[in-house]
């Protein structure tokens, strides 16, 4: 997605679909664009100051199954650094825990990677360099989801050939990814969640887990912050 409607950012990447590009942020300049630009903010305000939606972009084609397999070794790579740390000496001391973390890690006997998230600068060479992992959880992914299927209804009108929607897309799919985590791994869905989150966590994150789930026939229990 471009930051908002008035800019593509990365325009110039080759892994973009130039065409695309700029048939959609001609539609993101008419007056229905620009009203649902505005209407449909991302963000939660009560935490960072909510922005309105940016354009969608579409990678070139064949940039897909690539970026795929790049994912799938890099996910292959960091659960072998994670499942290492509890007993190469060299990974404790380049990647160090706090002390009250430290006793958590060391008990853990989990070291499965469910999500993270690759921060990429593309070149333009078209190689990809990574700035930086971090962990993280589907409620981004679900924004962009909301986002894109926002768009998807006015694109389609104007005549845009668009991808097939993205299972994030669905406004339920916060919670299905839930339910199918824990099935995956305990043979059984859970009729309750309990969702624990931190201080200050984006409230529109959480919101949509509670959504997703109750959308599904399922509830959710949340005791509130956590630290």
């Amino acid at each position: 997605m471009a930051d908002d409607i008035g800019t593509t950012d990365g325009a110039d990447w080759p892994g973009l679909d130039e065409a695309f590009t700029r048939r959609v942020a001609a539609i993101g300049r008419t007056a229905e664009g620009r009203a649902l630009a505005a209407t449909q903010t991302v963000g939660d305000p009560a935490v960072h100051k909510a922005r309105p939606l940016g354009l969608p972009l579409r990678l070139r084609p064949g940039l897909r199954e690539e970026l795929a397999a790049f994912v799938a070794a890099y996910h292959r790579m960091i659960e072998t650094i994670v499942a290492a740390w509890a007993y190469d000496p060299r990974l404790r001391r380049v990647l160090t825990l706090p002390e009250p973390l430290r006793a958590q890690a060391d008990a853990a006997r989990d070291t499965r990677v469910h999500l993270l998230r690759l921060d990429l600068l593309p070149q333009p060479d078209g190689r990809l360099g990574v700035l930086e992992t971090n962990a993280n959880g589907p409620g981004g992914l679900a924004v962009v989801g909301r986002a894109r299927a926002a768009w998807r209804p006015l694109l389609t009108r104007h005549g845009i050939d668009l991808p097939r929607p993205l299972p994030a897309d669905e406004p339920a799919w916060t919670g299905r990814w839930l339910l199918d985590l824990a099935e995956r791994h305990t043979d059984r869905r859970p009729d309750t969640v309990t969702l624990l989150y931190p201080h200050r966590a984006d409230r529109n994150a959480v919101q949509s887990y509670e959504d997703g789930l109750r959308a599904l026939g399922r509830s959710s229990a949340s005791p509130g912050p956590v630290g």
